[in-house]
């Protein structure tokens, strides 16, 4: 299932056995392992199902 946080109703709980953050190569990959496992997994990710620049601009950073 997939789930816009940003429509869930305030003070809502998403419950899991293991939750992982980001979906990125890491995420995915360890989400895929976990698949069809009896864990029910939550992977987040920030971000909606559309590109946005609003979010696009939370990645924004500087290195030194």
């Amino acid at each position: 299932m997939h789930t816009d946080a940003r429509e869930l109703k305030d003070n809502s709980e998403i419950q899991g056995d293991i939750c992982i953050i980001g979906a990125g190569t890491a995420g995915i990959s360890m989400a895929l392992d976990l698949m069809g496992s009896a864990l029910k997994v939550v992977l987040l990710e920030g971000g909606g199902f559309e590109y946005d620049d609003r979010v696009q601009d939370l990645y924004d950073g500087t290195t030194s």
